[in-house]
This record gives structure tokens, sequence and C-alpha cells, in this order.
């Protein structure tokens, strides 16, 4: 939780909660990425079309692009980027969606 402090500034708590989905849709159900950990490639199966960029935990742009591998899959090449977590950023219509992924 975050609080305003009287200095002006904030303060962050811990409530000991977990954030949950509070949605009837289930978060990401129209999309899946895989495999996670990926060596050289990795998947985005979706039930339509998105865009999606991929991202260093630093919040970097990689130069990955996807391309349609067949209808309802996207694939990219991963084997440059240096093992670690990285951030898939989809969208759809204004619909976005955030996946995690393993590079080793």
């Amino acid at each position: 939780m975050v609080l305003g402090n009287e200095s002006g500034g904030i303060k962050i708590i811990s409530t000991g909660f977990t954030a949950v989905n509070t949605s009837s849709e289930p978060v990401n159900n129209y999309a899946t990425v895989y495999p996670s950990p990926a060596t050289d490639r990795i998947y985005i199966k979706a039930s339509y079309p998105l865009s999606a960029e991929v991202f260093d935990l630093f919040g970097r742009k990689t130069d990955i692009r996807f391309y349609a591998e067949r209808p309802g899959v996207m694939q990219a090449d991963i084997a440059h980027l240096r093992p670690g977590i990285y951030i898939l950023k989809g969208e759809h219509f204004g619909r976005k969606m955030t996946f995690k992924f393993v590079k080793m």
C-alpha cells in the first residue's frame, strides 16, 4: 500500500495481502506465451491478432520482432538475447496483456 506522509513524500507499507484478479474474466485468457524457459524461440498463441514487444527488466525495449508462424501462432527469434527474465507486452485493440518469460 502506498500512503502520503506529512513531508509530501510517499511511504510504502506491506499489508500482508496478495493482489488477486477480481474480474470475472481471467487475466490473459486469450493469449499464451511459451516455452519458458526458452533458448532460441518464443511463441505467442492467441485467439486474435495482437502486437507484441519485449522488454528487459530495466524497461529497455529489445529488437525482437514477431512473425506469423501459422494462423493464431506468432514466433520470435530470441537466440541473441542475454540469459535473464524478460517482459512481453501485448496489445489487441486497446486490451493490454503482460507476460514474463525466461531466456536461458
